[in-house]
């Protein structure tokens, strides 16, 4: 969805439908913004000078949130970070973080700020999205306390959690993801002990929700099956598993991505781990597009983006990345 904000902050979630509802179509809103970064990185800062820095944050997303909901958008994703930004140690980091219960607790903080311990930054985001009557899905840092009775507690008596939070269009705190795969650098966060699978139900489809590098393991990114995906059987546990044959055919098959690269390579195998050359076509904006109908059943349609400019020093190099959308028409 288009919004006036410049999309200049490049770390957003990953977020996948895993299954369509009643509703047969949905408008999903994914918003990025130049964060306010905080100046004094070297110390930690007051609470009360932490929350104007998340604040004058949550200020941007409000807009932006309001107008995603004016053009009739059902849900909005924002950026990972996107409320006060990366350039933490674990110390500097603790000021900003909040404890997040857990969603079975039915809580709508916009309505109840006091029930549990002060949390502005979750009462902010329950009435955004309770005052547009949208879901709301943003990164916050979640902080947990631990003892000496757990033998993986952390020196300074704490868990800190790169977090995921997903608010209903009345407010209520329906999800909670604890970021898996941290990225290089984040250090001011612990990772959960196990992965966490996390869904939620909307009147328009069930949702499931990771974060950035979580994409590229396969819990939890394969455990939700974020893609098109021919599974081996009915059974879903079989879903990841090789398949090389297939029976499904599509009218009209189309892929699109948004890369950061010029770099794009597209993939096509049909059922027998065939290739299907002449079939496809790449046009002037990036699509990969059937010709006509599939010829074959189809097991995998895919892109690839690659960022040479990114490759470590051999024997440090890191794998391509992904990033595409699909749209089809069976």
């Amino acid at each position: 969805m288009p919004l006036s904000q410049p999309l200049l902050h490049a770390a957003v979630f990953a977020f996948t439908v895993l299954q369509a509802l009643a509703s047969d179509t949905f408008i999903a809103a994914v918003y990025e913004h130049a964060v306010i970064l905080p100046t004094a990185v070297i110390k930690p800062v007051s609470p009360d000078d932490a929350l104007a820095l998340m604040n004058s944050n949550m200020d941007v997303l409000e807009g932006a949130i309001k107008e995603a909901a004016q053009q009739g958008a059902h849900i909005i994703v924002t950026p990972e970070d996107g409320i006060y930004g990366w350039r933490f140690t674990r110390e500097t980091i603790y000021p900003y973080l909040e404890d997040i219960p857990d969603p079975a607790v039915n809580w709508i903080p916009c309505t109840d700020p006091t029930r549990f311990a002060p949390a502005p930054v979750q009462e902010r985001l329950s009435c955004m999205a309770r005052n547009n009557s949208i879901y709301v899905v943003a990164n916050i840092g979640d902080k947990k306390p631990c003892n000496s009775s757990d033998p993986s507690c952390p020196e300074d008596g704490r868990y800190q959690y790169n977090t995921d939070v997903v608010f209903d269009p009345e407010g209520k705190l329906v999800a909670r993801y604890h970021k898996y795969n941290l990225f290089r650098g984040e250090t001011q966060f612990n990772y959960p002990k196990e992965p966490e699978t996390i869904t939620f139900e909307t009147p328009f489809g069930k949702f499931g929700i990771f974060t950035c590098f979580d994409i590229l393991f396969r819990e939890p990114a394969v455990v939700l099956i974020c893609t098109l995906l021919k599974c081996k059987s009915t059974d879903p546990e079989t879903c990841g598993q090789p398949v090389e044959t297939a029976q499904t055919k599509f009218e009209m098959f189309s892929l699109s991505g948004t890369f950061g690269t010029s770099y794009v390579f597209p993939e096509v195998l049909y059922s027998g781990v065939q290739l299907a050359p002449g079939e496809f076509e790449v046009l002037r904006d990036g699509r990969l597009k059937s010709k006509h109908g599939t010829s074959k059943p189809v097991i995998t349609v895919t892109l690839f983006g690659r960022l040479y400019e990114k490759d470590l020093p051999h024997p440090l190099r890191m794998s391509p990345s992904h990033n595409t959308a699909v749209t089809q028409s069976p």
